[in-house]
């Protein structure tokens, strides 16, 4: 088997802890090695919890020769300047819903990975946790009505 993917999570705030139990649960295919984020304390408790390095600036991430990949967890208007200097790195990138504010954004985000030969993929896996399939099964039987909005903890 080949080795895990060694990844630098970039954003460290509340959905990095799904993100985290994912790749704790396929440790065989993903490893982090950086935690960064802005806040010093909340980087450092992220890389404690995943035995990785912490770091400030996405840029230290990014320049590191260890890491292959990025995981954005990071705010809406910061997914495509990190997104396309994490692409000019040589990094694969996966970013956090939704891909970009607007249309322009992610145009720049896809163009930029595939210029540079590398994936990007936009993390949209909730539709099927088990709270929206309940609430799905619901609307279709006729129990509730159409729902608008909803929302979910992942802490």
């Amino acid at each position: 088997m080949p080795e895990p993917v060694r990844v630098a999570l970039i954003g460290c705030g509340g959905i990095a802890t799904a993100h985290l139990r994912a790749c704790a649960a396929l440790s065989e295919l993903a490893r982090v090695v950086v935690a960064c984020d802005s806040n010093a304390e909340r980087a450092r408790r992220r890389a404690e919890e995943t035995g990785a390095e912490a770091c400030l600036k996405y840029e230290e991430a990014l320049a590191r020769d260890d890491v292959e990949a990025v995981d954005l967890c990071l705010p809406h208007d910061l997914h495509e300047p990190v997104a396309c200097a994490a692409a000019a790195a040589g990094k694969h990138v996966l970013v956090e819903k939704p891909i970009a504010r607007n249309l322009a954004e992610a145009d720049r985000m896809i163009a930029a990975c595939a210029d540079a030969g590398v994936h990007l993929m936009a993390a949209h896996c909730q539709r099927f946790s088990a709270d929206r399939q309940t609430a799905t099964r619901l609307v279709d039987e006729g129990a509730i009505w159409r729902i608008y909005l909803m929302r979910t903890d992942h802490n």
